[in-house]
């Protein structure tokens, strides 16, 4: 089954702590206000994009567009 899984990880260098939100088997994903609070006081956060194709026969990279803040992010 294709899979996409979205991981947001907020990162705190200084005090080694990073937590994670995950979204797993979703086509499109919306994290709310709410939901990004947890990672209100970090100094970076970081979204990992994956996508399973078990076949293992397509070899290009499956496009997706990450949006934040109303700006497309570069990757995808």
């Amino acid at each position: 089954m294709n899979n996409w899984n979205v991981r947001l990880v907020g990162l705190d260098e200084k005090n080694a702590i990073a937590p994670q939100m995950e979204f797993n088997g979703k086509p499109s994903v919306t994290v709310t206000r709410r939901q990004l609070a947890l990672f209100s006081t970090f100094p970076k956060v970081v979204a990992i994009v994956t996508y399973d194709e078990p076949t293992g026969q397509i070899s290009q990279h499956a496009p997706y567009k990450l949006t934040a803040n109303g700006v497309i992010q570069p990757g995808g």
